[in-house]
C-alpha cells in the first residue's frame, strides 16, 4: 500500500490533502472530435499491446499513436505511429483519447485531452481508480477485456460535446495559485 494512500492515512492517523498538479492550459479551441482515436507513446507500460488488440477489434476506426516507439511492433492497417508531435495538434480533432496504461501516476495527458473536449477511455490500473480524474469519458476496471474497451470507446464517441463548465472544472482544479495556497495551508497545518 503506498504511503500516501487513503488507507495508510487512516492507519497512521494523519489527515491527507490532495493537491493537483498545476497546469497552465493553452487558449486552444475545443476539439472537433472528427478524427482518429489518439494515444501517446508506444511502450509496454503505456499499453501498446492492449492498443494493438483494440485496433484489431475495431478495423473501421483510425488510431494514431503520437510518440516514439521503444520497440518495433507490427501495426494493423488502421494504426499510424507518428513519432514526436505537438499535443495541441493531435488533440485538435481526436475523437477519443485512449489511455490503456498499466501504470500512471497522474495522467496529465488525460486531463489535457478532457480540457480540450476529448473524451477519455482509460485503464482502471492507474491513478484513475481512486480519483475523479475521468470527468468526460470512461474508466475500464476489467483491463483484459477487449470487448469492454471497444464498448467504452463506442460510448465515448457518442457523448455530447464538452461544455465550458467541464473545461472550467479542470482549469479551477489545476490552478497554479490555488494549488500553491493549498500546499502552504497543508504545510502550515503540520
Amino acid at each position: 500500500e503506498p504511503l500516501g494512500s487513503a488507507e495508510s492515512a487512516v492507519q497512521f492517523r494523519f489527515n491527507t490533502v490532495r493537491i493537483y498538479p498545476s497546469i497552465v492550459f493553452p487558449m486552444a479551441p475545443l476539439t472537433t472530435r472528427d478524427g482518429p482515436i489518439v494515444m501517446s507513446r508506444v511502450s509496454l507500460v503505456k499499453g501498446i499491446l492492449k492498443t494493438l488488440a483494440i485496433a484489431q477489434a475495431m478495423p473501421e476506426e483510425q488510431f494514431r499513436i503520437v510518440g516514439y516507439s521503444e520497440f518495433d511492433c507490427p501495426t494493423p492497417p488502421n494504426m499510424t505511429i507518428t513519432g514526436k508531435g505537438d499535443p495541441h495538434e493531435y488533440l485538435s480533432n481526436a475523437s477519443v483519447y485512449l489511455s490503456p496504461f498499466l501504470t500512471e501516476t497522474y495522467g496529465m495527458a488525460m486531463v489535457e485531452a478532457q480540457h480540450r473536449g476529448v473524451p477519455v477511455v482509460a485503464s482502471h490500473k492507474c491513478a484513475v481508480k481512486d480519483d475523479s480524474l475521468i470527468q468526460y469519458g470512461y474508466s475500464i476496471p476489467n483491463y483484459d477485456s477487449v470487448e469492454d474497451w471497444v464498448s467504452a470507446i463506442k460510448l465515448a464517441k457518442e457523448l455530447p460535446d464538452s461544455t465550458v463548465e467541464q473545461r472550467n472544472f479542470f482549469e479551477e482544479r489545476h490552478d497554479p495559485i490555488a494549488n500553491a495556497q493549498d500546499l502552504v495551508d497543508a504545510i502550515s497545518s503540520l
